[in-house]
């Protein structure tokens, strides 16, 4: 069939037995935490390779040679010769700092893990109960992870050759910097080629001395911008298996997975490069479901052992995308999109597809 190269997947989940009521409770916590930073230069070493990179330039430019005459300073080469303007101004004493990005902007990350389990026998049959809180703070700062889950399923023996049950899991998580919006532009790529000359708390269009580099801080970049994905799943399913004749089975069942993403994103102008306010927002929903219905015979035969399985499903799925971004919203405060002046991209996608297996 369509996916006969797959196989067949038997998947059983933890129930009750008969007799039995159960609760657990499980409960843990940790820290996470960076062992190994990458090896980056301090101030001093940043200012000295930059430089001397600067005054080779004025030498192959021919305008004389700084490394053979003390005279020829940084204010003779003039600010095209300037890695960085404040190095060289009235302010540098009040702006030069000697910053480890990765020590400010990295942090031990605490996890938390807490879950409860009830579990119920019956003679005919069993169900469970769960739910799971899961609360992670990120590595980097201003980043995080929530999520709460729950699960339940049940079987009974409606008699003794039909049985029925059920099994059900929904799920939602917050993201919080999950995206990290502009991949190499994004907060953390920036964190590790910050200059370390530029204070922790700089280097943004609100400060006093604005933006001292072309990159906004990463850390503050961060923990202002909105960078957030809501997921909220929902699984579930119904079962029945009847038994024909000793060894002859019939089985049937019905599906669902009912998924929605929204992710949501914003910068506001005075972490941003550009003088301008950036937002994206990108929402997903599906909805997948599958039939499914199998005969089964299995035999033994005092060293021999027959089995044969039967099978037709068909599985559904319709998802619908929605993507909006946008740019020069009127504040850093109003984060919806009918105050964006320009839209730079609009997509709307429907996909819809069947398969049919036996």
């Amino acid at each position: 069939g369509a996916r006969g190269a797959g196989g067949i997947v038997l998947i059983t989940t933890k129930s009750g037995k008969p007799g039995d009521t159960k609760i657990d409770f499980e409960a843990y916590t940790g820290v996470q935490a960076v062992s190994n930073k990458i090896e980056l230069m301090d101030a001093d070493q940043w200012m000295e390779y930059t430089e001397w990179n600067k005054k080779e330039k004025y030498r192959r430019d021919g305008k004389g040679d700084p490394f053979a005459d003390p005279s020829i300073t940084f204010d003779v080469m003039g600010s095209k010769y300037w890695t960085r303007k404040f190095w060289y101004g009235d302010d540098r004493d009040a702006i030069m700092s000697n910053t480890d990005w990765q020590d400010e902007g990295l942090q031990p990350a605490t996890k938390n893990n807490f879950q409860i389990t009830l579990t119920k026998g019956v003679e005919s049959g069993s169900f469970l109960v769960s739910g799971n809180y899961l609360d992670q703070e990120g590595l980097f700062k201003g980043t995080s992870f929530k999520r709460y889950n729950f699960r339940s399923n049940a079987r009974y023996d409606i008699n003794k050759r039909i049985e029925v049950g059920m099994n059900l899991s929904a799920s939602h998580s917050l993201a919080d910097g999950y995206n990290n919006g502009e991949g190499k532009e994004s907060p953390y790529m920036r964190l590790i080629v910050a200059d370390p000359t530029v204070p922790v708390d700089g280097n943004t269009r609100s400060h006093e001395y604005g933006l001292l580099t072309g990159d906004p801080n990463p850390i503050i970049q961060s923990q202002v911008i909105t960078d957030d994905t809501k997921t909220t799943r929902t699984l579930g399913n119904m079962f029945a298996n009847f038994q024909i004749i000793d060894g002859l089975k019939l089985g049937g069942q019905y599906g669902l997975d009912i998924r929605s993403i929204e992710s949501t994103w914003f910068k506001p102008m005075y972490v941003n490069k550009k003088a301008r306010r950036e937002g994206d927002q990108n929402n997903v929903n599906s909805l997948r479901s599958l039939v499914q219905g199998t005969l089964s015979y299995d035999k033994t035969f005092g060293d021999h052992t027959i089995g044969l399985l039967a099978g037709s499903s068909y599985e559904e799925s319709h998802s619908k995308r929605v993507n909006i971004d946008s740019w020069d919203f009127a504040s850093d405060d109003i984060h919806t999109f009918n105050t964006a002046a320009t839209f730079r991209n609009w997509n709307d996608t429907e996909t819809e597809w069947s398969l049919l297996s036996y």
